[in-house]
């Protein structure tokens, strides 16, 4: 699985001359767009892989509180993820609670 992040990391990005830069053209921001997504599918499927893994190592079965199994799972959860995956999880979870308040924000007329 370490590979495959590998592989998403050295994908070139888009390098422009400062001096003579007149914009991007449709189909570099698609292309931009286009990687941003996968990157952004991949980290969630890692988070949830990681979870089901985590969730067949932890037995509920012991005599700890729930807060500690808690703890315990948050650990184990967050312990195998990199930078990348902590900025994407991180902006996920921003535009839902933004979508989530637009819900309730007044309408100006």
């Amino acid at each position: 699985m370490m590979e495959q992040n590998r592989e998403i990391e050295k994908v070139p990005e888009i390098v422009v001359d400062e001096t003579s830069f007149r914009g991007y053209t449709l189909d570099e921001i698609r292309y931009q767009r286009a990687l941003a997504a996968l990157r952004k599918e991949y980290a969630k499927e890692k988070i949830f892989n990681d979870l089901a893994s985590v969730r067949k190592r932890v037995s509920f079965g012991s005599k700890e509180g729930i807060a500690g199994k808690a703890g315990t799972l948050a650990q184990k959860m967050f312990s195998g993820l990199n930078y990348l995956d902590y900025a994407m999880v991180g902006y996920t979870a921003f535009s839902a609670i933004r979508k989530f308040f637009k819900l309730f924000r007044k309408k100006k007329k």
